[in-house]
C-alpha cells in the first residue's frame, strides 16, 4: 500500500496522541516521573500551534494551497517569513505538539512515538512534496532547499 500523501498530517498526530495516552493506560509502569510536565507540555504546544500558524499565514498570504494531500496545485514558491527557518514549518508544530503531548503523559514510549512521527512525516509526506515541488518551482526550489533545512 502506497502512504504517500494519502493519510491527512492531522490525522497522524491524532494518531500518534491517541497513542501516546492509550500507552499511559494500559501499561503504567511505562510511566517516566518527568519533571514540569504541564509546563512542558504548554510551552510545546503553544510553540507547535504559533509555529504552524504561522505556515499557514505565510501560505495564505502568497495565495496559495494549504492543502498537503494535493501539493501540485501550489502556485507559489513561499521562502519568507517562517519559511527562512524552515522548509516545513507545519509539519515542524505538528511535532512540537506530538513531542509536548508525550512529554505530558510521562510515558517512554510517548517519545518513541514522536520520532516515528518525525520519519512517518518525512517519508511519506514531506519527500513526496519535495518531489512535486521540484517539478513545478525547478531551480528556485532547489536552491531554496540548499538554503533552508527540511525541519530546523
Amino acid at each position: 500500500m502506497n502512504l504517500e500523501l494519502k493519510i491527512p498530517p492531522v490525522i497522524v498526530v491524532l494518531v500518534a496522541m491517541v497513542l501516546t495516552y492509550s500507552l499511559r493506560v494500559v501499561d503504567p509502569s511505562g510511566v517516566l516521573p518527568l519533571p514540569f510536565g504541564k509546563e512542558i507540555f504548554l510551552i510545546s504546544i503553544s510553540l507547535g500551534i504559533l509555529v504552524a500558524l504561522m505556515g499557514v499565514y505565510s501560505f495564505r498570504k502568497n495565495s496559495t494551497t494549504v492543502n498537503p494531500l494535493n501539493p501540485s496545485q501550489s502556485s507559489t514558491l513561499v521562502c519568507g517569513g517562517i519559511y527562512q527557518l524552515t522548509r516545513n514549518p507545519m509539519y515542524l508544530g505538528m511535532a512540537f505538539i506530538v513531542v509536548g503531548f508525550a512529554w505530558y503523559s510521562g510515558h517512554y514510549m510517548g517519545f518513541i512515538i514522536s520520532v516515528l512521527f518525525k520519519m512517518y512525516m518525512s517519508k511519506y509526506q514531506i519527500k513526496p512534496e519535495e518531489a512535486i515541488l521540484s517539478k513545478i518551482f525547478h531551480e528556485d526550489y532547489k536552491e531554496y532547499c540548499e538554503k533552508v533545512r527540511r525541519w530546523l
